[in-house]
């Protein structure tokens, strides 16, 4: 994990020494500290923020450091003020400063910026008694750490981004700065649950016998963790908790008819004993201040007060406890606790008494304080003040009254009333209580030193001095306080309500923190949002809440007022920040959580709403009512419309609530139980129209009584099952087609089972009943079919697998989150043994197997079967694939002995001239390419590809002739994606890689293309390679795992013999690539930066060394050179020839590190010369480096996008294009060579869309040319292309920019935004001309521009706006007379609510440039066509019928029209003939002619194609 994670080291970074990248303002110097002895920079001055380090050297500028934890290594100058401030960027967009100084005196929050007061160390024995203030003269050095999205969770409910700016002021000595994703210990120590030592060069000195505590502070600015331990053993509710002093010992007392008291060790959260109590409930616990001696208030079961006292003193060391004193008595208890001082003595408080007890001889006694005239008080509790005189306790009432009882008199010393404020003053209104009584009703006191801590009624926590004159601090809670306690330092105070909070006060800093909070009453329903990762919850409290899934805290919460509206069901929205709620008085509510907003409003029903569900494709929405009633809404429009309503569909009742829905996984099918309990209904979910009747009362013919559905569930729609569960305690397997019964299960609880469901794999199926959670095989084909998990001690109401699988999600008396650790699939292939004892070690996979039956195996021969044109007959050719697949491993090929480079983009492999730049391209996957491998003699090029995704689908691999570009054959075998391939040393055979999904290597051969054997192990597997000394032997890498394996040859087949040697040194490292020499000595590499170097011949690792701060991906051995490339962007070159003087001997030689380059990403494939020269290298950033070691210099070869390409342009001139990305960058590419020239980049902001200007000068086409981006803030930015500079930035739209476009004279730039909004700017002054808000409300997909067209309008050019709502106008316009006219408006029909689409299609229109006044028109309708209109004639005059949707159009002399699924469509505007083209390996997404016709653009996600147009 460390290494997964590095840290940056933030001056060396900068170089800040060098003032280039960092500035400095007044009083900075370097000096060398007598502590650290290192040299430190030092900033002094009377005004801190004119004396300052500011890092980045520019606030325009960002550090962009993404790292979670900061640490600053610093020293505060003695009696002075300090000053630091960090620029925070938000996911949101927001910046935010976080600012620290010994100046502030309390914390102060704002929504930009946070305030944190900070007191400053000194030596031990000499710190300062104030909090905050100047820094002590021996102020010692400090390490910081502050947890950067903690801060901004907690404090502002922000999503961390990265670290923008740093400004370090006056006065403090500062070593450096780091940023790291890693927890750190500073004193150089490994601590566990994943933290790591701070690095050598962060590290402060400690001479030896001394310790880092001793010398040095640390701060840290994360309160907690946010994780939970758990003690698990309790079979009923918990009614009372102790904690000894030392924090060692745990106490629990459990509720109910088997009441007993647990003791646990807190550190290992292990239960030590257990201790029956013969009480019939225990309400207090109390430990004395050793540990030794235990004390337990109770009710016997004559409901009579029970007082016990337990030995507990050897009970960690395996002790038995013992009963010290048990005693019985009449007087009314509410707490009791150990005196400090003795542990035989204890105090005792509750109405009308305040009592003094002691253990002597066996026999437990008390004696009642004399409390004169308040013996009718209701005491509450008691508090000593620990570390004084034992005379001195504190007793508090709800009527107010404080009592400071003297314990050697037995009698009281003082009494105090805490009355409520009566006047009000600045900044403080009069306090109310939550009950009658003119004193603060006090629930809880506690003590310590300096203060005391109070809890009351009126939702107070208070802290007073021990005198009670004045309130010192408090904090307002929205219920009452019914729990308080100091810390044993005093700084913290913790507070619990009646209303389910916890949280606590910094004294230190006035701060409130929440921890925790939580429903008070039954959770009766909830849905989790798998995207945002987060869960809403309704309860009977009347509140909907919705929470981090992550941290748990309460992000939301939604109350009703009213008791007839309580909230009982809730559904998140598949896709979108949304929820709807149903209510009981039958009303179903629509929220939009970032707004807090009310979305729509419905009352279909008359009763309690007991099921609310959103199709999967979010599509729909659907209600069901206890008095029967079913409700469809219409859940792609925002007003969430009714669109049918059922009556007496619904069983019934309120029994089934809060999912008596349930909607299939292809959102085809919707079933609940009705019309009658004894019958389950299938219906349509697009119209609810009924499928299928399922009486269960029938199908046990033998049962005595009729049998009733209570609750359903649909199967994954593979397997077409609908899941009922029966009041016989049954689970019912139905064929959802058919009705037929496949399979039932009997008695699958002890109470009737309350809900369930299946995963999405089909493999589990989850089940609830009363309080226990049951897994089961969902196939019933295991002897032990579940599993049994307890935690709750209230009847669960719901039970689900959480979205992504990985867990489980239980509500009921609270809501559980559950890590569902499932096992992984079985491989057909390997075969494993138990005897039913858990294995201890993952079994290493065998030795041999035995040579496959290759009959099985898919072999797709040449040309495959995709609808693609006669050879010879296509009507587009593929020019140019710009861009390189940085998702795929060892993807590049380069020979440089032959010229031969070859590298793949999606499904294409391009093979490249690299001194001309033409490009070949081998056509044949359908899916994204993962991995190539070439022969020794360069004649034979092997490409593999990953699956289609579905159950049966395989990886696909093809064998190409490098000479002729043919495919000489295909074959599949792995289940998921091949991610290794490699030749044999003389190329009779090549191995084959499967991943996570199959862990398979298969080994095939060369000439016949079968395979010979395959080895399936039980770890993932990474890589693969052939020994080049030996042609038997081979080796490949998994998990931790090295496998040396050795080929035998059986006659024609032959099986793998496999070794696996792990060295200790590696550890749990991920061995994550491998490489040879020509030595037959093996490199390996790991996830942790190491490199081992192995002795083939001993299978034994004989050196390690820490190559890089990353995970090693990729591995190349020349001679005497090695080079590493790791997920650092490092590529490094190493001198190993020492390497084989330390196989021979036990010489001291060792490795150097020769040069280092840093990439723009992760280096997933390299290619060198043989003597490692020069050589190309690929990045996971899209990129092809030629890299030359000897000039140190590094050069793009091939550059693309990383993210989504959101627009492609040719330039009028046709000498360049343009595309725009997700990551807010702008490219533009020369024309023919596809050489990125220039790039601009805008941080933290996506470019929709973009434009060229009109030339300047129509005789130079290429002069003042301009490029036009539209951003997702609004704005709009034009850069020079000859300059390479931003000229203009505009703000001419509120929302997203969608569409860009210059006007045809170049007079005006016209933008469209995603609120339906038009702009007309001037593209020289920015300014905006003209606003139009005809489309407003609906995004705008196109904006087109064409030459006057003569319609009786003034003007000399026309233009066209479409927006998503199927509605374009076109317009008139002369814009340097300022004029613009409205000449058309259409509006297309369509059907009213679509049934097959997830998604609407765009809608989209373009003037055709061969007929004068016709438009073309393709969108959401009820035909899928192309609709061509007559502007003049006002009618549509022709239509060209589609297979399907179109998501984008470019017209030309055709039309060009691209079909979801990757299929790009060429049609012929005036014969309707068309030609189907493949090649993309995702959804095309952009088009575009330019502007002669001749050639197209086209990209799916980041790929770009380049085509040249023949015609049809």
């Amino acid at each position: 994990l460390a290494r997964l994670h590095p840290y940056v080291n933030v001056f060396k970074h900068l170089k800040v020494d060098e003032w280039r990248k960092a500035s400095k303002e007044g009083d900075v110097t370097t000096y060398m500290d007598k502590t650290l002895k290192c040299s430190v920079f030092r900033i002094r001055g009377s005004i801190p923020a004119s004396n300052f380090i500011l890092l980045p050297r520019t606030s325009s500028q960002s550090l962009g450091f993404t790292g979670r934890y900061l640490y600053l290594l610093f020293r505060p100058g003695p009696n002075k003020y300090f000053v630091v401030h960090l620029d925070v960027a938000a996911e949101e967009g927001q910046v935010i400063r976080i600012s620290f100084s010994n100046l502030f005196k309390e914390f102060k929050s704002t929504a930009t910026w946070l305030q944190f007061p900070f007191q400053c160390g000194a030596a031990p024995g000499k710190r300062d008694t104030c909090l905050v203030g100047p820094a002590p003269v021996c102020v010692r050095w400090t390490c910081l750490m502050m947890d950067l999205r903690y801060v901004l969770s907690v404090y502002l409910n922000k999503t961390h981004s990265h670290l923008k700016s740093i400004k370090l002021c006056a006065n403090m000595a500062i070593k450096n700065i780091m940023t790291s994703d890693l927890l750190l210990d500073p004193a150089g120590m490994v601590l566990p649950e994943g933290t790591a030592p701070m690095p050598r060069e962060m590290c402060f000195p400690v001479p030896k016998g001394s310790s880092w505590h001793q010398l040095y502070d640390y701060i840290s600015m994360k309160i907690s963790s946010g994780q939970q331990r758990f003690f698990i053993g309790h079979t009923d509710k918990v009614s009372a908790l102790a904690l000894n002093a030392r924090s060692s010992l745990l106490a629990s007392a459990q509720m109910g008819t088997h009441c007993l008291v647990r003791l646990w060790s807190y550190s290992k959260g292990q239960c030590l004993t257990m201790i029956k109590t013969h009480a019939h409930s225990l309400n207090t616990l109390s430990f004395s201040y050793s540990g030794g001696v235990l004390c337990g208030v109770g009710k016997d079961s004559h409901n009579k007060t029970m007082v016990v006292v337990w030995n507990t003193q050897r009970v960690d060391k395996g002790g038995v406890v013992t009963v010290m004193a048990k005693a019985h008595t009449d007087v009314d208890i509410q707490t009791m606790k150990i005196a400090f001082f003795d542990d035989t003595r204890m105090v005792s408080c509750g109405v009308g008494n305040v009592r003094l007890w002691r253990v002597r001889g066996g026999c437990l006694r008390s004696c009642p304080v004399n409390l004169g005239q308040y013996h009718n008080l209701e005491f509450t509790d008691l508090a000593f003040e620990q570390g004084h005189t034992p005379d001195r306790q504190f007793a508090s009432s709800k009527s107010g009254h404080i009592l400071d009882i003297d314990y050697v008199s037995v009698g009281i010393k003082n009494v105090r009333r805490l009355l409520p404020a009566q006047q009000s003053h600045s900044q403080r209104r009069e306090k109310q209580t939550f009950s009658t009584g003119p004193g603060i009703a006090v629930n809880s006191v506690s003590v310590c030193g300096s203060f005391c801590a109070t809890g009351s009624e009126d939702g107070f926590l208070r802290l007073w001095p021990l005198d009670f004159s004045s309130v010192l601090l408090e904090a307002e809670h929205e219920g009452p306080v019914c729990f308080v306690t100091v810390s044993s330092d005093g700084l913290s105070v913790l507070a619990a309500t009646s209303t389910g909070n916890l949280g606590y006060l910094d004294v230190s800093s006035r701060g409130y923190r929440t921890l925790m909070r939580s429903h008070t009453a039954t959770v009766l329903g909830f849905s989790v949002d798998g995207i945002r990762r987060q869960i809403t919850t309704a309860s009977r409290d009347c509140t909907v809440r919705v929470w981090a899934m992550d941290s748990t805290q309460q992000l939301y919460d939604f109350v009703s007022d009213e008791d007839d509206d309580a909230p009982c069901s809730v559904a998140f929205h598949p896709s979108l920040p949304v929820f709807a709620c149903g209510s009981s008085s039958g009303t179903v509510r629509v929220f939009d959580i970032p707004t807090s907003s009310l979305l729509a409003q419905h009352r279909q029903h008359r009763g309690a709403v007991v099921g609310l569900v959103f199709s999967p494709d979010g599509e729909h929405l659907y209600s069901a009512g206890s008095l029967g009633y079913l409700a469809l809404y219409n859940a792609s429009q925002p007003e969430y419309h009714v669109l049918r309503v059922l009556g007496n569909v619904v069983a019934r009742g309120t029994d089934r609530g809060p999912d008596a829905l349930a909607v299939s996984s292809d959102s085809c099918c919707l079933a609940f139980v009705g019309p009658t309990e004894f019958t389950v209904t299938i219906m349509d979910a697009h119209s609810l129209d009924e499928l299928l009747r399922v009486d269960v009362s029938v199908l046990d013919v033998e049962s005595t009584t009729l049998d009733t559905a209570l609750k359903v569930c649909f199967s994954p729609s593979s397997l077409s099952h609908l899941l009922i569960t029966t009041s016989a305690n049954k689970i019912l397997w139905i064929n959802r087609n058919t009705g037929r019964l496949l399979r039932e299960v009997s008695e699958v609880h002890k109470h009737q089972c309350a809900s369930l469901a299946v995963s999405e794999d089909g493999r589990y199926l989850l089940t609830a009943g009363h309080n226990a959670v049951k897994v089961w095989d969902y196939h019933m084909k295991l002897d032990v079919n579940s599993q049994v998990f307890i935690g709750h001690s209230e009847p669960i109401t719901q039970v689900s697998f959480t979205p992504d699988q990985m867990g489980v999600v239980s509500v009921g008396d609270a809501i559980f989150f559950w890590d569902f650790l499932a096992h992984p699939q079985e491989v057909p292939a390997c075969r494993m043994s138990s005897n039913g004892v858990p294995r201890k070690a993952a079994p290493r996979p065998s030795s041999s197997l035995p040579i496959l039956d290759v009959s099985s195996i898919d072999k797709i021969g040449p040309g495959g079967d995709a609808a693609t044109p006669p050879p010879g007959q296509e009507g587009l050719s593929l020019k140019a694939v710009v861009g390189y697949n940085g998702n795929g491993r060892s993807n590049m090929i380069w020979n440089p002995d032959t010229g031969l480079f070859v590298y793949s983009c999606g499904c294409v492999v391009v093979a490249e001239n690299l001194h001309s730049g033409s490009q070949r391209h081998w056509l044949g996957h359908s899916e994204e390419i993962s991995t190539l491998a070439v022969t020794h003699d360069a004649q034979v090029l092997i490409v593999a590809s990953a699956s289609g995704g579905g159950a049966l689908s395989k990886s696909l691999i093809c064998i190409w002739n490098i000479q002729d570009g043919s495919r000489r054959n295909s074959v599949s075998y792995h289940k998921g994606s091949v991610q290794s391939l490699a030749f044999s040393r003389d190329d009779l055979y090549f191995l084959s890689v499967g991943d996570f999904e199959e862990s398979v290597v298969a080994l095939w051969c060369t000439r016949s293309f079968e395979l010979l054997c395959a080895v399936s192990v039980s770890v993932p597997l990474h890589e693969a390679a052939f020994c080049p000394s030996s042609a038997d032997q081979l080796t490949f890498t998994g998990s931790n795992a090295v496998f040396f394996c050795y080929i035998r040859t059986r006659g024609r087949g032959a099986e793998l013999e496999v070794n696996m040697p792990v060295p200790e040194r590696i550890g749990e490292a991920e061995v994550s690539c491998l490489c040879y020499n020509t030595n037959s000595v093996l490199f390996t590499g790991t996830n942790g930066g190491l490199v081992c170097v192995w002795d083939c011949n001993t299978h034994c690792c004989f050196m390690t060394w820490e190559a890089d701060e990353g995970e090693i991906g990729v591995l190349l051995c020349r001679g005497n050179k090695l080079v590493t490339g790791s997920n650092s962007k490092k590529l490094r070159l190493w001198s190993v020839a020492a390497v084989q003087s330390l196989r021979s001997s036990n010489s001291n030689a060792t490795v150097f590190l020769e040069q280092e380059m840093l990439l723009d990403g992760t280096v997933v494939s390299v290619a060198f010369d043989d003597v490692m020269d020069m050589g190309i290298v690929g990045t996971t950033a899209g990129t092809l480096w030629y890299i030359n070691w000897a000039d140190n210099t590094s050069i793009r070869l091939i550059s693309g996008h990383k993210s989504k390409v959101n627009g492609v342009v040719c330039s009028p001139d046709e000498r360049h294009f343009v595309t725009c990305g997700l990551d807010g960058s702008v490219r533009v590419w020369a024309l023919p060579s596809n050489e990125l020239l220039v790039q601009f980049q805008v941080l933290n902001q996506s470019c929709e869309c973009v434009c060229w200007s009109r030339p300047v000068d129509e005789r130079e086409p290429g002069a003042g040319v301009c490029v036009a981006g539209g951003y997702s803030d609004g704005s709009v930015r034009i850069f020079s292309v000859e300059s390479a500079e931003m000229e203009l930035k505009l703000q001419p739209h509120r929302s997203s920019v969608c569409v860009l476009q210059y006007s045809h004279h170049g007079q005006v730039l016209l933008s469209g935004g995603r609120d339906g909004v038009l702009t007309v700017s001037s593209p020289f002054t920015g300014i905006t001309l003209r606003i139009i808000s005809d489309h407003k409300g609906v995004p705008i997909t196109t904006i087109q521009c064409t030459s006057k067209q003569e319609f009786g309008l003034e003007g000399n050019e026309l233009w066209l706006a479409v927006s998503a709502d199927r509605r374009v106008s076109i317009w008139a316009a002369d814009w340097a007379k300022d004029k613009c006219e409205l000449l058309d408006w259409l509006t297309f029909p369509a059907p009213s609510s679509p049934k097959d689409t997830a998604n609407l299609p765009p809608s989209m229109a373009a003037f055709s440039p061969t007929e004068r006044g016709v438009l073309v028109y393709t969108g959401y309708a009820a035909e899928k066509e192309l609709t061509f209109y007559c502007l003049k004639k006002k009618r549509h005059f022709k239509c060209l019928s589609q297979f399907n949707c179109c998501c984008c159009l470019s017209v030309c002399l055709s039309v060009c029209v691209c079909i979801l699924e990757r299929v790009l469509k060429l049609i012929d505007s005036s014969s309707g003939r068309f030609q189907d083209f493949t090649w993309h390996s995702d959804a095309v997404h952009l088009c575009s002619f330019s502007p002669s016709g001749t050639q197209l653009f086209t990209t799916a996600h980041s790929e770009v194609f380049l085509w040249t147009l023949r015609g049809l």
